[in-house]
């Protein structure tokens, strides 16, 4: 294999082939294709694309307009995620992961209720 650095994508697919579990990525399509073809391999978005969309939105309304909004209310939302995951970043990876378990999760599967 090359050691150039591309977006071919036989790079993720050939990296992640023996991966279970969820992949956090960009919205790179390769990913999305994986996911259907591996069974234990699950696609999640990054937080930072998707707060763009987000954002882009009560810009495009303008912050006063975009108050009483659901794209308002996710930016909330996603910003106390953010603020309490750089609570945890001088953590060590277990600690990290634990704190994630009881502090993180739950903000997450509001975010998606």
């Amino acid at each position: 294999m090359s050691t150039k650095k591309t977006r071919n994508q036989s790079h993720p697919r050939e990296f992640l082939k023996d991966h279970s579990g969820v992949c956090v990525t960009d919205g790179y399509q390769v990913y999305h294709a994986l996911e259907k073809e591996l069974k234990d391999l699950k696609i999640a978005g990054c937080w930072a694309h998707c707060r763009r969309k987000f954002a882009d939105v009560v810009k495009a309304l303008g912050k006063e307009k975009a108050k009483n909004t659901l794209a308002y209310a996710a930016l909330q939302q996603i910003s106390v995620i953010y603020n309490v995951e750089e609570e945890l970043k001088d953590l060590s990876l277990e600690e990290r992961v634990n704190r994630r378990q009881l502090s993180v999760k739950p903000l997450v599967d509001a975010f998606f209720a």
